[in-house]
């Protein structure tokens, strides 16, 4: 009993150590699914393959909400509409399940911790969490 007690406190802090990391993987992977979606959207609106009068769009081409990258925008030939994500993946460690992301935009400093609103340049993780590497999640 007490051979299987020491190995049981051995082997959770390992586990959950196991979980924290798993869920940092998820976090980085959709953080760049999702910054590599807006960079497309906006490259796509350079090159004019979405049309550059279309509402959803803000004047330096970024989408101005969520909807804009999972329900898609017009594409300028041909017709059709180009969506960038299926839907908005969510945060693993959000301090706020209903905020989960801090969204930045085009105009926004690089620290600004409240989104102008008026379109999405890029997100950080809403959480004060430490990663394992002792880095600060919101800062990834």
């Amino acid at each position: 009993m007490l051979i299987l007690s020491i190995l049981s406190a051995a082997a959770i802090p390992q586990l959950q150590k196991q979980s924290v990391r798993q869920k940092e993987y998820e976090l980085r992977r959709d953080l760049i699914r999702v910054r590599a979606s807006i960079d497309q959207f906006h490259k796509d609106w350079r090159e004019g393959v979405i049309a550059q009068n279309t509402s959803g769009i803000s004047r330096d081409g970024f989408p101005t909400d969520w909807e804009v990258l999972t329900e898609g925008v017009p594409v300028a030939e041909g017709g059709g509409t180009r969506r960038y994500l299926r839907a908005v993946p969510g945060n693993p460690f959000a301090s706020d399940p209903d905020e989960p992301w801090i969204l930045l935009g085009h105009r926004d400093p690089a620290d600004a911790d409240r989104w102008n609103g008026v379109d999405i340049f890029d997100l950080r993780a809403n959480t004060d969490r430490i990663a394992l590497d002792g880095s600060e999640i919101r800062d990834w």
